[in-house]
């Protein structure tokens, strides 16, 4: 009787494995699938964090390196109060009696706004500046001309020189030169 007892005990086992097998191995094998899939995805997202993370430094860095470089230009582009200061400069940067500016015409302020993106994938921020434009008319010779020019150089402001024109006169005489010299205003 122990004998019949421990084989119908080993059938009623066997019986019970084939039906686990048969009904709840493919439910499990397929969530244990699923979990390991989670798992790749979330050591992906582990690694892409982790790579992040070392590159928070360098970008901390470039950023400092990106506004001490802003700060810097922007000392270069005056604001609308040191305008009238600016033109001045431009326009008694003549040091030499052979050079004489004989007119100065300012345009109107024209606003402008430029897109800048720092990194490629980056959005673009507008910077609005406005751009003022002189036109000057004088006469001198070449060689004073250039010592203006490279005066003009000099201003710590930012000044370009948009446009030279030089008309000869027809006896030896001063040359008549127009320009048009353009300076760009930030903030107030």
């Amino acid at each position: 009787m122990n004998q019949q007892v421990i084989i119908v005990i080993l059938v009623i086992s066997l019986a019970l494995v084939g039906y686990d097998y048969q009904y709840s191995h493919t439910k499990r094998i397929s969530a244990v699938s699923a979990q390991e899939q989670a798992n790749d995805q979330l050591r992906q997202d582990l690694n892409t964090a982790l790579e992040a993370k070392a590159k928070i430094a360098t970008l901390q860095s470039d950023i400092r390196k990106t506004q001490a470089l802003a700060a810097e230009l922007s000392k270069q582009l005056p604001k609308r109060s040191e305008a009238g200061a600016l033109l001045e400069q431009i326009t008694t940067t003549t040091t030499t009696k052979r050079m004489r500016i004989e007119s100065v015409t300012p345009a109107a302020l024209a606003a402008k706004s430029i897109g800048i993106r720092l990194v490629a994938n980056d959005p673009v921020a507008q910077v609005k500046y406005e751009e003022m434009e002189l036109s000057l008319e004088m006469r001198t010779f070449y060689r004073d001309l250039g010592a203006y020019l490279e005066r003009l150089e000099q201003i710590p402001r930012l000044v370009d020189v948009d446009g030279i024109q030089v008309l000869a006169p027809a006896k030896p005489a001063p040359l008549e030169i127009r320009m048009r010299v353009k300076t760009y205003i930030y903030g107030g």
